[in-house]
């Protein structure tokens, strides 16, 4: 029996370790995904990796859902390089453990619809907050079934995670429209 319980830690062990992996790798690299076409998401970026992307993807706008940070270095430096390029900001503050309103989802689906292109969203991690507003967006387009809010994308609801705010707003909002 003991033998049997060390086993099962040891494959609990590899499979956390392997998690814990996969989301440094993906936090480390920017997280930068395509949602579609002239529209991605990422983790925040820096000063050492935000120009490579603009260098590839000329974004014309960034929609920042952290919302507005005066007091950090990385937004200063965004608001800068934004100015610096003539690319539109917008700030659209989001909690990634709260639940987010009917009316503020629409709310974002219409920012990342009216935005010019090609469109950068982005939050800190870029697995939350930019999943739901990924998934809402792919949604609002047609597509039901997409994988924007998961593991992939670095979104770890589990374990009792307060970010599983983002699937039950995701989920709620979808059972809004198909009661429409």
């Amino acid at each position: 029996m003991k033998r049997i319980i060390k086993f099962l830690f040891l494959i609990l062990w590899i499979i956390l370790s392997f998690v814990v992996a996969w989301l440094a790798i993906i936090r480390i690299g920017g997280n930068f995904h395509q949602v579609a076409p002239g529209v991605y998401r990422s983790a925040q970026l820096y000063e050492y990796n935000f120009k490579k992307f603009y260098q590839k993807y000329h974004f014309k706008t960034i929609l920042n859902l952290i919302g507005k940070k005066k007091d950090k270095k990385w937004y200063r430096y965004e608001i800068k390089f934004c100015k610096e390029y003539n690319i539109t900001h917008i700030d659209f503050a989001m909690n990634d453990k709260e639940k987010q309103s009917i009316k503020r989802m629409k709310k974002l689906i219409s920012s990342i619809k009216n935005s010019q292109k090609p469109l950068l969203i982005h939050c800190r991690s870029g697995a939350d907050r930019t999943g739901l507003a990924s998934s809402l967006y792919l949604y609002s387009l047609g597509d039901k079934n997409n994988s924007m809010l998961s593991l992939k994308y670095g979104h770890f609801p589990y374990l009792g995670s307060p970010t599983k705010a983002m699937d039950e707003s995701y989920n709620e909002y979808i059972k809004k429209q198909l009661t429409k």
